[in-house]
């Protein structure tokens, strides 16, 4: 298997898995009560000492998917990044080239899935927690 082939499927894995896992952390409990799903959640930091603030179970889950966003955000600029400096070292290899644009494109639609995806559980948290 070649690296970008891994690296693509790693990316694409990692916002999958965030975004199928997201729901099943907050439904934990009961998947028809979504504030007792919340209230778990504020149960737990308070146990682990997220919550030494004080903090509401809507900063608490803004907190770590900011934390997790941050963290895919972060790999995928590494793999934009290095999908530049295969593109600049091609040295017009065709095979070489191609295998830099599709590694930058497949990071640019990670970063947009990324920040869409952080847009629309902030959203989600905002109106469950009104």
């Amino acid at each position: 298997m070649k690296f970008s082939l891994s690296l693509k499927t790693l990316s694409m894995a990692s916002v999958l898995l965030f975004t199928a896992c997201m729901p099943i952390f907050v439904y934990a409990t009961d998947p028809t009560d979504f504030t007792t799903g919340l209230n778990d959640v504020k149960t737990l930091a308070g146990q682990s000492g997220l919550n030494d603030k004080q903090q509401t179970t809507k900063q608490i889950l803004q907190t770590i998917v900011a934390w997790l966003m941050s963290l895919l955000g972060t790999i995928a600029l590494i793999s934009l990044l290095y999908g530049g400096y295969l593109y600049i070292t091609a040295q017009g290899e065709e095979g070489n080239v191609e295998k830099a644009k599709s590694i930058i494109l497949y990071s640019t639609i990670g970063i947009i899935l990324i920040g869409l995806s952080a847009v629309i559980v902030n959203v989600v948290i905002s109106v469950a927690t009104q």
